[in-house]
C-alpha cells in the first residue's frame, strides 16, 4: 500500500502525454458547435437532455485532471492491458487510459451517438489505435463487452450516475476481475443513492481495500497485507495538491 500512495495518490510526476491531452481539453472547451445530447443516465449536473454546446458538455461532464493523472498512473503502475470505461463522454478520460501504456485496450462504452462521434474524432486525430470505442445503451453493451473480454484489471465507471446500475455494473465487472484488479467509480457522492452503492461496495467481502476521494472511490480486491479489510478517506483539498 506504500508503493501505491507513494506513486499514485501522492505522486505529482508530470507525464509529457499530459500537455497533449489537456490541450484536447481546452480545444473542447472553446468548441461552440451544437449537438444534439442523448442522456440515458441520471444526467449532467446542470443539465439534461437536448440542444447543447460541445463546450457545455466538457465543461460539466469531463473528469477533472487530476482525475486523469490519477487513473493513468493506475494504469501506468499496476500495468493494466485489459481496460473498461463505462462513459466515454467527449473521450478524454479514454485518452489518459489507454496513453498510459501503449500495449494496454481501452474499451470504452458510450451511449450518446453525437459524443461517441466527437470521441472517435479525437482518437484518431491522437492516433490512439489501442481505444476501442463502443456505441450503445449499456443494458446492451456492458454484458457483451465483459463477457469478449478475458479479464478486467481496470474498470471505471463513469456514466448513469445511478446507485443501482452502479451495483450492477460493478457485480458484472467482478466477474472478470482478479486478485491485481482495480475498480473506479465516479461522483461516489452525486447523491445519496450513488453513496450508498458505493458503502454497499465497499464492505462486499471480495474487497479488501477501498480509498474514498470524494470525486471517485477506488475498489482493490489484493490483500495489501495481513490486515483485514481497510478502507480510508483522502481529504480532497490534500489530493488536488497533490494530482
Amino acid at each position: 500500500m506504500a508503493d501505491l500512495h507513494q506513486n499514485v495518490i501522492k505522486d505529482d510526476k508530470w507525464f509529457y502525454a499530459f500537455r497533449d491531452y489537456e490541450g484536447i481539453r481546452a480545444s473542447l472547451k472553446r468548441n461552440k458547435h451544437v449537438i444534439h445530447f442523448q442522456e440515458f443516465g441520471a444526467g449532467s449536473a446542470s443539465h439534461n437532455a437536448g440542444e447543447r454546446t460541445i463546450s457545455k458538455i466538457a465543461q460539466n461532464a469531463l473528469s477533472y485532471p487530476y482525475q486523469c493523472r490519477l487513473m493513468f498512473r493506475l494504469v501506468h503502475f499496476l500495468e493494466c492491458q485489459h481496460i473498461l470505461e463505462l462513459g466515454t463522454s467527449l473521450g478524454v478520460s479514454s485518452l489518459y487510459l489507454g496513453g498510459a501504456r501503449k500495449d494496454a485496450v481501452v474499451y470504452t462504452l458510450e451511449g450518446d451517438p453525437a459524443s461517441f462521434q466527437m470521441a472517435n474524432h479525437i482518437f484518431s486525430q491522437m492516433e490512439m489505435d489501442n481505444i476501442r470505442p463502443i456505441l450503445g445503451q449499456f443494458s446492451k453493451t456492458v454484458p457483451q463487452v465483459i463477457s469478449d473480454l478475458p479479464k478486467i484489471d481496470l474498470a471505471f465507471i463513469d456514466g448513469h450516475h445511478d446507485g443501482l446500475a452502479t451495483s450492477e455494473y460493478y457485480h458484472q465487472i467482478k466477474e472478470k476481475t482478479h486478485e491485481q484488479s482495480v475498480i473506479i467509480i465516479d461522483d461516489i457522492y452525486w447523491s445519496d443513492d450513488m453513496n450508498s452503492a458505493w458503502i454497499e461496495i465497499t464492505k462486499r467481502p471480495e474487497v479488501t481495500f477501498s480509498i474514498d476521494l470524494f470525486f471517485c472511490g477506488i475498489i482493490f480486491f489484493r490483500p495489501f497485507s495481513n490486515a483485514s479489510k481497510t478502507s480510508f478517506k483522502v481529504r480532497p483539498d490534500k489530493v488536488i495538491f497533490h494530482l
